[in-house]
């Protein structure tokens, strides 16, 4: 059975990649600097444990007066991938990295490429669900 802790990270990394152009706009405006986003996009480029940075990053988030933060907003898990989907069966790129995030993207139009991951830019991975 997955750790609901890890499950809970992996959902708040997906957030951060997804949202992290508004998030860095928010801490700038609040704070005058972007500082605690960059600490997680660091932990994560270096593949090093990003709990404490995210956990930071939540509360800069609150204090800036988003009241879900990293984790709030995190409801992207893997129950949309199962196989009751009525999906199942389809293309989905997922999270090209060791630790991945649960973000990912439907197949939906081919032309432009794979989407690429928000923190290392990599090309997402083509699974079938």
């Amino acid at each position: 059975m997955p750790d609901p802790g890890q499950a809970e990270e992996k959902n708040a990394i997906a957030y951060v990649c997804r949202q992290q152009q508004t998030i860095r706009e928010v801490l700038l405006a609040e704070h005058g600097d972007a500082a605690p986003l960059d600490r997680v996009l660091s932990a994560l480029e270096d593949d090093t444990p990003p709990t404490a940075p995210l956990r930071e990053l939540h509360q800069a988030l609150v204090h800036a007066g988003d009241a879900v933060g990293v984790y709030g907003g995190t409801r992207e898990g893997a129950g949309v991938l199962g196989l009751l989907s009525p999906r199942a069966g389809k293309d989905i790129y997922l999270c090209p990295r060791q630790s991945p995030c649960t973000r990912f993207h439907w197949v939906e139009d081919e032309r432009g490429g794979p989407p690429v991951c928000g923190i290392g830019r990599a090309p997402m991975l083509l699974k079938r669900t």
